[in-house]
């Protein structure tokens, strides 16, 4: 099943300003829900558990899935690392990016964010992702030129 860049892309952008989530969006299906506490290193007290929301491999797992018309789930509900080791993600430069391609932050031993890359606009390469608590689902210029980049089959 190809990806559908646009609608991945569609996809993520429609859940802009959505709440950031520790563990959202890893329910049985792909799609926003209540986060968890467990193994939340983030500010004190967590909420995780009483927000509904993303949390960064929840978010590109949701788009990813709506963007092959719900039959591809990366990493299976899974975190980064399980993402990017998916057999459906094909490992890519960093120069053969394009829009909808996914990149993960930090080494394949230790993956500790993903965002979906959308291309650039306006002359800025931009991302989406859900970054951290209290940061809602947001579009920004991308961080991370030379991730690990990655492609879904």
């Amino acid at each position: 099943m190809p990806v559908d860049v646009n609608k991945t892309i569609a996809a993520a952008r429609s859940q802009k300003g959505i709440p950031y989530s520790w563990g959202g969006g890893h329910g049985a299906k792909p799609g926003k829900s209540l986060g968890t506490c467990q193994w939340y290193s983030g500010p004190k007290p967590c909420k995780a558990d009483k927000t509904v929301g993303f949390d960064c491999s929840g978010l590109v797992r949701y788009a990813v899935y709506l963007g092959t018309g719900k039959k591809i789930d990366i990493g299976k509900g899974g975190n980064t690392t399980s993402q990017y080791n998916d057999a459906r993600v094909q490992h890519i430069s960093a120069a053969s990016r394009r829009a909808g391609d996914i990149v993960f932050f930090g080494t394949t031993s230790n993956i500790y964010h993903v965002a979906l890359y959308i291309g650039k606009i306006n002359g800025k390469e931009m991302m989406i992702e859900a970054q951290k608590t209290g940061v809602p689902v947001h579009e920004v210029p991308l961080r991370l030129s030379n991730g690990l980049w990655a492609r879904v089959k």
